[in-house]
């Protein structure tokens, strides 16, 4: 008896063990709490799937369609339509958005293939839509993750927090503000698969064990190119050069009017392409960089190079110049022109005494203070070209004036002796008297002693006082 009872304790302790068990895997679980309108920006972005429940593909052809199969939101920017927490297995398209403009967020999802090893069909698959968000969806075992059709490009697609695994082309995109970020991608051929998409950007991704390239931007070919440019024949070292980006490049062809003047291949997007124009003939010239990619997308720049005929350069030849010593102002200018200036020089009878740079335009050089004398001065100019022009001007400095007179006067005595008296003045000083007078007689006497005799003579006039009278006096 004590045996049978034992035997009875013990199917009975086990059966309730059993049903704890299955109440514990029985309750319900939740995962994280994540915003209704929002895209979870960190973590894994896994979800238990006791919150998902299976579903069958979805297709959805415009908004129309979106709104009339039910779900959840109003199709603004702050209440999304939201299809979340589903399970979808197929080996066609899980979901199928096309011709959408309204915003939709696809959060929370698995998309898987029916075949693990089969990898067929899309996860989601966007046809001209705009105002997409993925986010914390994990897609497995198929084709291609996230794809849109290169014939149908689509805008403002945001995929957030998404795992893909075993997916040949996890990433396939045409879009145009594009942001992929916080991102896995492992098992794959190509990681992130971007063609002909504008303003994208990838951030806080990881991408691993991939066949051929983790990220890969084609059709997106940008080439920074010169600017148009204009030279004299015969003028060196001119060269166009263009720096194109692009993965992976393959060739390059250049043209000149139409016609091909170098080609070869163009072997990394770090390189530079460059032709040497300077040998152009004269006249203008359309040059043209093509360049391909390994996938045939081609892009160009264009540009214009007007070559100038050769010609040496123009001299306005100014007059002689002739100025007497000590004046000033005095200025020799020369007005040239040409396409190519380079440079001048100035020599007074060839002696250098200026040089430098010119552009078109005047040199003026002053010539003052010059010793009399004739002095010739050149100017000579170049061009970038080589070609050159000179000119010559004569400067004549004459020596300062100077003042002398002579002049021939007739002076008339008057007074008790008439006559007349000449007098010549040279030079400045004070004028010669134009008259005299006689102001008085002064007799003298004096005393000669002849053989012992005294003789006393009285001369009248012993001298005559004068007084000078100036003209004007």
């Amino acid at each position: 008896m004590v045996v049978s009872r034992v035997a009875v304790k013990i199917p009975i302790a086990v059966s309730v063990f059993l049903i704890l068990v299955l109440l514990v895997l029985g309750a319900p679980k939740r995962a994280s709490i994540r915003e209704h309108n929002g895209l979870m920006t960190s973590g894994t972005g896994s979800f238990d799937l006791a919150d998902a429940a299976t579903h069958s593909p979805i297709v959805i052809d415009g908004d129309d369609d979106l709104k009339a199969q039910g779900w959840p939101g109003n199709g603004t920017e702050a209440d999304p339509y939201v299809i979340e927490d589903l399970i979808i297995e197929t080996s066609e398209t899980c979901i199928s958005l096309s011709n959408t403009r309204a915003f939709l967020l696809i959060r929370g999802c698995t998309l898987r293939n029916v075949n693990q090893f089969a990898r067929s069909g899309t996860g989601i698959s966007l046809t001209n839509v705009i105002n997409v968000r993925v986010g914390n969806c994990t897609i497995i075992d198929k084709y291609s993750g996230v794809k849109s059709e290169s014939s149908s490009p689509c805008c403002n697609v945001s995929i957030v927090s998404t795992t893909c695994e075993h997916i040949s082309y996890p990433f396939t995109l045409q879009c145009d503000n594009l942001t992929i970020d916080n991102c896995s991608v492992a098992d794959a051929s190509y990681g992130i698969f971007l063609s002909d998409s504008g303003n994208c950007t990838v951030s806080n991704s990881v991408v691993s064990d991939c066949n051929h390239y983790g990220i890969y931007v084609t059709g997106l070919t940008t080439i920074h190119g010169p600017e148009d440019m204009t030279f004299e024949s015969g003028m060196s070292n001119f060269y166009l050069l263009w720096d194109p980006v692009d993965t992976p490049p393959r060739d390059y062809s250049i043209f000149d009017n139409a016609s091909v003047i170098k080609s070869g291949t163009w072997n990394n997007s770090l390189e530079t392409i460059a032709i040497d124009v300077s040998g152009f003939a004269p006249g203008t010239h359309n040059v043209t960089l093509l360049v391909h990619d390994a996938d045939g997308n081609a892009a160009s720049c264009s540009t214009l190079v007007n070559v100038l005929p050769s010609g040496p350069p123009e001299i306005v030849p100014p007059p002689d110049l002739t100025y007497t010593e000590g004046t000033i102002g005095n200025v020799i200018a020369w007005s040239m022109s040409d396409d190519s200036p380079s440079i001048y020089e100035v020599t007074r009878n060839d002696s250098l005494i200026a040089s430098g740079v010119w552009q078109v335009g005047t040199i003026e050089v002053r010539v003052d203070r010059l010793s009399p004398g004739t002095y010739v001065f050149v100017l000579t100019v170049k061009d970038m070209a080589g070609n050159s022009a000179n000119d010559t001007v004569l400067v004549t400095v004459l020596p300062r004036e100077t003042t002398t007179t002579q002049t021939t006067q007739t002076t008339t005595v008057t007074g008790p002796v008439p006559g007349t008296m000449n007098t010549t003045t040279t030079g400045g000083g004070t004028p010669a008297p134009t008259e005299f007078r006689i102001l008085g007689l002064f007799p003298i006497s004096f005393a000669i002693t002849v053989a012992g005799l005294c003789v006393i003579v009285i001369v009248a006039v012993n001298y005559v006082r004068l007084k000078c009278l100036h003209s004007g006096a």
